[in-house]
């Protein structure tokens, strides 16, 4: 089983897409989380996750906001704002256990419903 496997039935829940012209190793596997269909925002699945020992984390800023960069042009950025708001990176590692994925992605169908993992 893998992510895209299991989470392409969970309505909100928008796994990686890969070009038709490539195969992507997905070095980090994130989501974009619809709170809309979802029933909760990425922050709030963040915590929840967490609420079950699930180490998930928000991708990276968006480099207009970085403090290095405060001050420096920026054009457009909605883009990159929206992606934040709504990545949500999962545990990925080659070492992740067919076991270990299915405590993830339970907790994930767990949260749509409002049951505890």
């Amino acid at each position: 089983m893998s992510y895209d496997e299991a989470l392409h039935a969970l309505d909100g829940i928008t796994p990686m897409r890969e070009a038709s012209w490539a195969h992507s190793i997905f070095w980090m596997y994130t989501v974009l989380v619809e709170e809309q269909q979802f029933g909760m925002g990425s922050r709030a699945l963040l915590r929840r996750l967490a609420q079950s020992k699930i180490q998930a984390r928000p991708l990276w800023q968006p480099l207009h906001r970085s403090p290095a960069h405060r001050g420096a042009q920026s054009c457009g950025g909605e883009v990159a704002e929206r992606i934040h708001s709504q990545a949500l990176s999962l545990p990925s590692s080659s070492g992740l256990s067919k076991a270990e994925l299915a405590i993830v992605t339970s907790a994930l169908q767990s949260a749509t419903t409002g049951k505890k993992a």
